[in-house]
């Protein structure tokens, strides 16, 4: 019996609200601006949100994909860490999602033709293996 709990929505909720807070404040502090960053201005937070989409879907198949002999490490490690555990494990995956998304980021500013043959590799392998598997 899976029933909705208000206080777990809300919950999350609050966390969403204070990632937004933070966000805004990094912004406001570096004064980031809304036009194209230019002259060699770097933004943190312009470069992941660019490339969100990336990083959502990205972040979903490092955790649930089956990449360690047909398991995911949800499947692995789910409900199984402990605090710190969870925290490094977290912080680990906001690096690489982010160095991730700046590779991504750099790689369709400099190599388009690049970029969009491994979008399109990337396309037709998921479709491959959604429809095969």
């Amino acid at each position: 019996d899976v029933r909705p709990s208000t206080f777990f929505f809300i919950e999350r909720l609050g966390i969403v609200f204070v990632l937004l807070a933070l966000c805004w404040w990094y912004g406001e502090r570096r004064k980031t601006p809304a036009r194209p960053l230019t002259d060699g201005e770097k933004s943190f937070v312009l470069d992941v949100s660019r490339e969100s989409l990336f990083v959502y879907a990205g972040h979903l198949l490092v955790i649930y994909g089956m990449f360690f002999r047909d398991r995911s490490l949800s499947f692995m490690y789910g409900g199984r860490l402990e605090i710190a555990e969870c925290f490094f494990a977290t912080i680990g995956l906001v690096v690489a999602m982010s160095l991730a998304a700046k590779l991504w980021g750099w790689l369709k500013r400099q190599h388009v033709p690049l970029a969009r043959g491994i979008s399109f590799a990337s396309v037709f392998l998921f479709l491959y293996l959604y429809f095969t598997r």
